[in-house]
């Protein structure tokens, strides 16, 4: 070689069935770029041992791929962009898992169970990174599996927040019959949970990829409001019962946004200041009801009671003050509001259009 290097010529009995050629264009790169100059054709002859026909097709693919470029002012070849675009890919992935690191060994040691970093990769979630808490006890995450996206916390945080175009190629790439008895297959009906999510902030998975385990899971956001990655915590359904998760949520939620700030986006707090407020001796709780997002009252005068909606858990409510009651009854998406019906009881303002012969069930 120009600079008194040895050539990495490769000896073809040493290498696996099929793969001379690769290794004869992975040969032309090294010497590429090991050279001090860039290379003329006939010094690359030399070096690779290469027949000119050879050479020439492998350098005319890695010019293809812009993995090798020409100079043509003195017909020179040179190593290519497409190794900086790689490059800045992979870097992303170690600064976004350095990003996550100290939040993974947080949440680790704090809840003591298993917390990883994942990917979208397609139609599933590829983990880069984990974090168990809860020794052996815990659930086995393992680093570089790949798993379906539309069943896991993960992989449905991420959807949530993806465009419509995008959700809809994360459910077709999917194999919605490869599932547990609790999985949601029906695409209406992952479409609803995605927004469920979206307007939580979190995703949940209730025994619907291995069973017996539960997860939550919250995006990551970059800068330009695109989700890049979900962090999650999973565990057995013994331990992570609903409640936690709801809980846990609201946590990964601001580990998430301390993660996207550490790669680049605006960090926020989502805790809300903390204010010494003395209750009213005149004032009386009538229902201690621990609503996720409480919202919609309306009076119904008819039965003496009030309906109000959840809209996170999503659920309707009754509430009878004379005898301090309240029923509910949940519904497969987000709810809104309520509103009367000429012909008798309520119609439910949802995420999606709801059948007037169901509405009229609401109560």
């Amino acid at each position: 070689m120009p600079d008194g290097k040895q050539s990495p010529r490769v000896a073809e009995r040493d290498l696996p069935t099929g793969s001379a050629a690769l290794a004869k264009g992975l040969a032309v790169l090294d010497i590429i770029g090991a050279s001090d100059r860039p290379l003329r054709f006939t010094e690359l002859i030399g070096e690779t041992g290469l027949p000119k026909a050879t050479l020439h097709r492998i350098l005319s693919a890695l010019i293809q791929f812009r993995f090798v470029r020409l100079d043509e002012t003195d017909q020179t070849y040179r190593l290519g962009h497409r190794f900086f675009e790689l490059a800045h890919q992979v870097w992303e992935a170690f600064d976004l898992r350095g990003a996550a690191e100290p939040e993974l060994e947080r949440l680790a040691q704090q809840e003591r169970e298993t917390v990883a970093l994942c990917e979208l990769a397609d139609a599933e979630i590829l983990y880069i990174d984990q974090r168990n808490g809860a020794g052996p006890f815990g659930f086995r995450i393992e680093v570089g599996r790949r798993v379906p996206a539309y069943c896991t916390a993960g992989g449905k945080a991420i959807a949530a927040f993806l465009p419509p175009h995008s959700q809809r190629q994360v459910l077709r790439g999917s194999d919605l019959t490869a599932h547990t008895g609790t999985t949601i297959v029906s695409e209406e009906a992952l479409r609803a949970d995605f927004a469920l999510a979206r307007a939580r902030g979190y995703a949940l998975s209730d025994e619907e990829h291995v069973k017996g385990v539960t997860a939550v899971a919250a995006p990551v956001i970059d800068h330009g409001g695109r989700p890049i990655a979900a962090i999650t915590v999973a565990g057995p359904k013994e331990r992570l019962d609903t409640q936690r998760l709801h809980t846990l949520g609201r946590d990964l939620m601001e580990a998430a946004r301390r993660i996207s700030g550490n790669v680049g986006a605006a960090p926020m707090n989502i805790r809300p200041p903390r204010r010494d407020v003395r209750p009213d001796p005149n004032v009386e709780c009538v229902l201690p009801w621990a609503a996720y997002l409480g919202e919609g009252p309306v009076w119904d005068a008819a039965h003496e009671r009030l309906i109000w909606v959840d809209i996170l858990a999503p659920a309707v409510h009754a509430f009878t003050p004379a005898t301090g009651h309240n029923s509910s009854m949940n519904l497969p998406r987000l709810v809104g509001s309520l509103v009367h019906r000429r012909s008798g009881g309520f119609a439910a303002l949802t995420k999606m259009a709801w059948s007037p012969s169901t509405s009229t069930q609401v109560f």
